[in-house]
């Protein structure tokens, strides 16, 4: 048999928002309705992509131009083969 691995929850923003820099998996709307998902972390005031190490300044990180609603944490990576 398969085992699926357990996701967390989905978070909403409204109600709590991940640590500062903290990489997550954001649920997100464009101005047509449209909802995707990407790996992305909050700065404390707006969201941005997540480009697994270009994360030293905001200045030099690209800003997610979509309304993040719900957040939850990254699954942990697989472990042995």
């Amino acid at each position: 048999s398969v085992v699926v691995g357990v996701m967390s929850e989905w978070i909403s923003v409204k109600d709590r928002l991940p640590e500062n820099k903290e990489s997550v998996l954001v649920s997100e709307f464009d101005d047509y309705g449209n909802n995707g998902m990407t790996k992305a972390w909050f700065g404390g005031v707006n969201w941005y992509l997540d480009d697994d190490g270009l994360r030293a300044t905001d200045d030099h990180c690209i800003y997610l131009d979509m309304e993040v609603t719900h957040w939850q944490p990254l699954p942990l990576p697989p472990q042995g083969d």
